[in-house]
């Protein structure tokens, strides 16, 4: 078993006009990370730079040469080079930083993975989220504009395995195939036409890569299953009854700045779902 006392690094990215999402991330941890934290630079200016580090000085900031390879940034593959960013860690794992934690102990459930495992991450699968045709129409697009008819037809009928939270071991094949199908496929693709996510999918469902698959509430997919608030125990949960809190809330799609009704306390409260947003919005009404 890699457990969280291994040698573990984890990485996040964002340029400026992801700042203030980074900064949440960061701050719902406060420095409770089982290894080192990595923030990629994918465009911050010297001053937010300045205040992350001001702000959060256990996490280390480092560049990457985006604008002379912008194809780094556009098809996500920089997920795929952890290891070459910074060398020497048994796991590596990767936070989106759209994502926070309400439980930052999620972290240490990440980066323990069986010997047989290579990678843990979650599904987006869950009772809550029901069917969503946005989401099947872009499985489609995504593998119709990456493989052959027949092979983009069977993986769009796999439940997606999301690349936003994951962990890895350092000497895993995953990285060097990983990163090696998406050098292939931006020949004669423009790096929008390739998913990072989609080829980590292939490498799972198809090339038999190990995958340990943890709780939705591990990295909550906001857009299709809005969260209710418990006001008797200050968080966050799943839509329904008898479920557990959910750990790390992933803004995905309009998530990041969609308002909506929660009842909180006997009354209805419009709000955001970030960080700042819960604190100021929810916490203050319980």
């Amino acid at each position: 078993m890699t457990g969280p006392s291994d040698n573990a690094a984890f990485f996040t990215g964002a340029d400026s006009g992801f700042l203030s999402l980074l900064d949440d991330l960061l701050s719902s941890l406060g420095g409770k990370v089982p290894g080192d934290f990595y923030v990629l630079d994918f465009g911050l200016d010297e001053a937010e730079v300045l205040t992350i580090k001001h702000r959060h000085p256990w996490a280390k900031t480092v560049s990457l040469p985006y604008e002379e390879h912008p194809q780094i940034l556009h098809s996500f593959m920089y997920k795929s080079m952890l290891p070459q960013f910074v060398g020497g860690y048994d796991v590596y794992a990767w936070v989106d930083a759209d994502i926070w934690f309400q439980d930052p102990s999620a972290l240490e459930d990440l980066i323990t993975l069986a010997p047989e495992t290579e990678i843990n991450l979650i599904a987006e699968a869950h009772p809550a989220y029901g069917a969503f045709e946005p989401v099947s129409a872009w499985l489609r697009d995504t593998y119709g504009a990456m493989f052959l008819p027949e092979l983009a037809a069977e993986m769009a009928q796999k439940i997606p395995l999301n690349a936003g939270l994951f962990a890895a071991k350092g000497n895993s094949s995953l990285w060097s195939r990983w990163q090696a199908i998406l050098i292939e496929l931006l020949k004669d693709r423009a790096p929008g036409a390739v998913s990072d996510q989609g080829v980590l999918n292939y490498l799972i469902y198809k090339e038999g890569l190990a995958a340990g698959v943890l709780p939705a509430i591990n990295n909550w997919m906001a857009h299709l299953a809005p969260p209710k608030w418990d006001t008797d125990l200050e968080t966050l949960c799943p839509p329904g009854d008898n479920d557990q809190p959910i750990r790390a809330l992933h803004l995905t799609a309009d998530a990041k700045d969609m308002a909506y009704p929660v009842m909180c306390d006997g009354q209805t409260v419009e709000t955001g779902f970030r960080y700042t947003d819960v604190r100021r919005n929810l916490r203050k009404v319980s």
